[in-house]
């Protein structure tokens, strides 16, 4: 039972630790010693914040990471470490970032995850390439040999060798870099590692590496000579030179005793080491001894690290409940002064608003009034004039003795009178300048079929709901009044039983005005053509295939106007003679 928990414990430290962390040297970002470490942290941080220093931010954060990852906490490490990526990825490639990426390699590690920690070793592998740094590259190239080294397990074959090779070329790619830069530090870490690979295996070069390490540390701090010592007393015991691994212990038992230092896992590794001899040695009793005593002194210092780590991290939780409250009534104070001013602008801003619409209401008030004073007056004039000119009208044609130039007139004062009427309809009506034909059209016939004494034609109206402005509303009303006008003078005569229907309609955005009488056409159409046909005349104003019809060709006023005002309204306009006569008009709304 010795052996196996001697042997796991000796393999893991050579697997996981390494040179550098079997030396007992500190992570790339240390956090040194404080009553309140966490606290400082947080304060730098502010500073940091404040003073927009990225960069410090970023090295604040690694700290944060290295201090939680230290204390075993590598869940809360890790988002320090991304936040502090995050900054010095956006500043471009540098040799800091490339040590941040070893370092989450390193995180991904512990906690384990084999595909992110590879990731991230490559990344700074390619940085420090790209940047030319032989130094980068070192450390990349010994952190991807020990990744092949712990994935290499000696049972599982030629699938397995590869791992072994690989590891191999890493570190001996990191002594050669080192070599170049005559860093002997890193140069016996290479050692070191290549002695514990060979170690795996149970090769003597794992001895030779472990003297080479041990001769270039020579000149380092005690520390740094201890641990290497130990590390070949290690390759010795397990390569069965128990005499040298005696020696060599003994050498480093009296360098940790000259040095005088307080350091647990020194003192761990020392123990472990010896119990490792004495297992070997078949001395039993001292390898439990130490064992009890390694495995006292970790648990002492396992629940010291515990009750610590809890501690701060309720102190932390406690200051940072406290912080979280009084930013939370900071800002709930400042959303309330937010508050109360915009809702102290926007009364100001409503109030303005409410007397600037008040005064344009009065303005507008006062400027209606006006305008419909002056609409009531231009009305009121217009009628008059328009009521003189029939008066004048009506006399002149009393006082006429020529038949033809009183029917005249009067056909004159008729005009006149439809105007009057559509005028009334257009500024009278609940639409100003607007006329209903469904009011309109019936009033006009019937003051027409009145003038002319008709008072039992068979009439019928069908018009739709339609609203016409005044530039379209008084030529169609002029149109009316000759159509009816005709009627009355050339269709009634002849007729017993008298008949006029009008149709208005919409259709397709087209007004659809249709007259029909059941008389004879109008005797001052002339019809030019070789064979006149009285059931086939028409004609199509303003249309571009006038050419191709039947000509028709006005001989009175009346005609005239009704062709005037249709160009007018750009429709067309047609005559046909069916059963009487029939006219129809369209045009665009």
């Amino acid at each position: 039972m010795v052996r196996l928990v001697v042997y796991l414990l000796l393999n893991g430290c050579l697997l996981l630790g390494g040179a550098r962390l079997c030396w007992g040297q500190s992570a790339s970002f240390s956090v040194k010693s404080n009553a309140d470490p966490l606290r400082q942290l947080r304060q730098e941080e502010q500073k940091a914040m404040l003073a927009r220093d990225s960069v410090k931010l970023a090295s604040i954060y690694e700290r944060f990471g290295a201090f939680y990852e230290e204390t075993g906490d590598n869940l809360s490490s890790k988002p320090y470490y991304l936040k502090a990526l995050r900054i010095r990825e956006a500043r471009g490639d540098s040799y800091e970032l490339g040590q941040l990426y070893l370092q989450l390699g390193a995180n991904y590690r512990l906690q384990p995850f084999l595909a992110e920690e590879i990731q991230h070793v490559h990344q700074a592998l390619a940085l420090f390439k790209r940047i030319r740094s032989p130094k980068g590259q070192a450390h990349a190239y010994s952190a991807l040999g020990g990744i092949y080294h712990r994935r290499y397990h000696p049972a599982e074959g030629k699938d397995s060798q590869a791992l072994f090779d690989s590891a191999m070329v890493c570190f001996r790619t990191a002594e050669k870099l080192a070599a170049q830069l005559n860093d002997t530090l890193m140069m016996a870490e290479a050692a070191d590692r290549l002695g514990a690979l060979f170690l795996t295996i149970r090769k003597p070069q794992a001895i030779a590496y472990s003297q080479k390490a041990v001769a270039l540390l020579k000149q380092q701090n005690n520390t740094a000579q201890i641990n290497a010592r130990l590390d070949l007393a290690f390759a010795q015991t397990l390569l069965d030179q128990t005499d040298e691994a005696y020696q060599t212990l003994q050498t480093a038992q009296l360098l940790y005793d000259k040095s005088q230092v307080n350091d647990a896992p020194l003192r761990n590794h020392m123990d472990i080491t010896f119990m490792v001899f004495y297992e070997k040695t078949h001395q039993w009793q001292k390898a439990f001894d130490l064992l009890r005593q390694v495995y006292t002194r970790e648990n002492t210092a396992f629940v010291t690290q515990h009750e610590g780590a809890v501690a701060r991290l309720n102190v932390e939780y406690e200051a940072e409940k406290r912080e979280a409250l009084l930013q939370a009534k900071e800002q709930s104070l400042r959303t309330q002064q937010y508050m109360m001013l915009v809702i102290l602008f926007l009364l100001v801003l409503a109030i303005g608003i409410s007397f600037l619409f008040f005064r344009l209401y009065r303005k507008n008030q006062r400027i209606s009034q006006q305008n419909e004073e002056l609409v009531r007056e231009q009305n009121h004039r217009v009628k008059n004039n328009l009521q003189v000119i029939s008066s004048l009208l009506s006399l002149q044609a009393r006082r006429l003795t020529d038949e033809g130039a009183r029917k005249a007139v009067e056909e004159s004062q008729m005009r006149i009178q439809a105007m009057t009427l559509l005028h009334r309809r257009l500024y009278d009506g609940d639409r100003l300048a607007q006329v209903d034909l469904r009011e309109f059209i019936p009033e006009l016939v019937q003051t027409i079929l009145k003038a002319f004494g008709y008072s039992s034609v068979n009439l019928q109206l069908d018009c739709d709901a339609i609203f016409l402005t005044a530039d379209r509303a008084v030529p169609m009303g002029l149109i009316l009044n000759e159509l009816i006008t005709n009627a009355c003078k050339y269709a009634f005569p002849t007729q017993e039983y008298p008949f006029l229907e009008i149709a208005c309609c919409i259709k397709q955005n087209r007004l659809h005005l249709q007259v029909q009488d059941n008389g004879q056409y109008p005797v001052d159409l002339e019809i030019l053509q070789e064979t006149r046909r009285a059931y086939n005349v028409q004609k199509q104003w303003g249309s571009k295939e006038a050419s191709s019809q039947p000509v028709v060709r006005s001989k009175t006023l009346g005609m005239s106007l009704i062709q005037s005002q249709v160009k007018q309204l750009n429709g067309t306009g047609q005559f046909r003679i069916n059963k009487g006569t029939l006219f129809t008009l369209a045009f665009q709304l």
